[in-house]
């Protein structure tokens, strides 16, 4: 959070900290799904700003500071960046690759002598 520093006789100074962004990424970070539900957490009221290789969207943290984005996949790595952007300024940002793969595996049978 922010931190207001004061002196007597001094006008205040805003100190500025790094600020909390959280994000609860998938494990393992790999689905057959088109989209997945981010959540985390980070300070309330912050604006989030997610971009993907299919979207760029802003929503907003709720009052206790918990959000949800949906987020949609492309098939194969998809680079997943989200910016967290306070009401006092600060700023904090978290990135990771999410993997897409609805290729189904592959079996091989070997019938014959051993």
């Amino acid at each position: 959070g922010e931190r207001l520093l004061a002196t007597v006789g001094a006008p205040p100074i805003q100190a500025h900290s790094q600020m909390l962004l959280q994000v609860n990424w998938p494990q393992p970070p790999r689905t057959r799904a088109d989209h997945l539900l981010l959540t985390g957490h980070t300070e309330p009221g912050a604006i989030l700003h997610l971009q993907s290789p299919q979207q760029k969207t802003s929503s907003k943290a709720s009052v206790d500071g918990s959000f949800s984005v949906q987020i949609f996949l492309n098939e194969g790595q998809n680079r997943i960046l989200l910016q967290a952007e306070g009401l006092a300024g600060g700023q904090a940002s978290a990135e990771q690759l999410l993997e897409r793969d609805t290729t189904a595996p592959s079996i091989s049978i070997q019938i014959g002598e051993r």
